[in-house]
């Protein structure tokens, strides 16, 4: 197994960036818990089976052959709108539709998919007013997302793309740019705090420095969970990942 070095990181992130940058029809349909509880996930299945069998070429992830022209289909993070689900959005138009049933299907395929004109009766309508686009929404357009600037409009479970939107570009900095020191003194200006109240940053600096040139990367787990990376990272210049 190669090891991965940052040229190699790096070289990866440029190549998923371009692939992203081609994607030309894309459908994202919600996989947050709400909108799975509403059928999101069967909605997902019928519309991908059903385009395959118009003869559409189709594919579910960044690298997954099928070529630039195939529909990409997704799995989204939550959109934070769970009252209006399940929800769907269609790029590169923008749509936005809401209480989307499986008898919608056939309509969105024939006159979004393939045709790029809105199902006027699925777009979220307030006071009268129907809004087409995702940030036009009044619910939307008052925030500024940046832990979750990316929600809702990317497959969270597609490696490659999350390197597309710079995944690892912290990890990256703090394996390689970063000493011990910079790290603590990071997370303790962030502010940053665990349910309990600590401070995360002073949590991380209570933990007892490894031995000389051991390479420390440390998990937090809760209930069995992966959690957070956290606390001194020794990588003696080269990186932990495998390839």
């Amino acid at each position: 197994m190669a090891e991965l070095t940052r040229e190699r990181l790096g070289a990866l992130r440029v190549q998923a960036k371009e692939l992203l940058t081609a994607d030309r029809r894309e459908v994202l349909v919600c996989a947050g818990t709400g909108c799975i509880a509403g059928g999101s996930l069967k909605i997902y299945d019928y519309l991908k089976s059903e385009c395959e069998k118009r003869g559409l070429k189709t594919r579910v992830a960044l690298r997954h052959e099928g070529g630039d022209d195939a529909i990409h289909f997704k799995k989204s993070g939550c959109h934070g709108f769970c009252e209006m689900g399940p929800l769907l959005q269609i790029e590169p138009e923008g749509f936005l539709y809401t209480h989307v049933r499986l008898e919608d299907c056939d309509e969105i395929i024939e006159k979004t998919i393939l045709g790029g004109e809105a199902v006027e009766r699925l777009l979220y309508e307030l006071n009268g007013v129907r809004y087409a686009k995702h940030n036009e929404i009044p619910f939307y357009a008052k925030q500024q997302r940046v832990v979750l600037e990316n929600c809702g409009t990317t497959d969270a479970e597609d490696i490659d793309e999350y390197l597309a939107h710079d995944g690892y570009a912290a990890f990256e900095k703090a394996l390689f740019e970063m000493s011990d020191e910079d790290i603590c003194r990071e997370i303790l200006d962030s502010g940053l705090r665990g349910r309990g109240g600590l401070s995360r940053g002073q949590k991380v600096g209570q933990r007892p420095p490894p031995a000389q040139g051991q390479e420390v990367c440390g998990l937090q787990r809760r209930r069995g969970r992966p959690r957070r990376v956290h606390g001194p990272l020794h990588h003696g210049g080269q990186s932990p990942f495998g390839h």
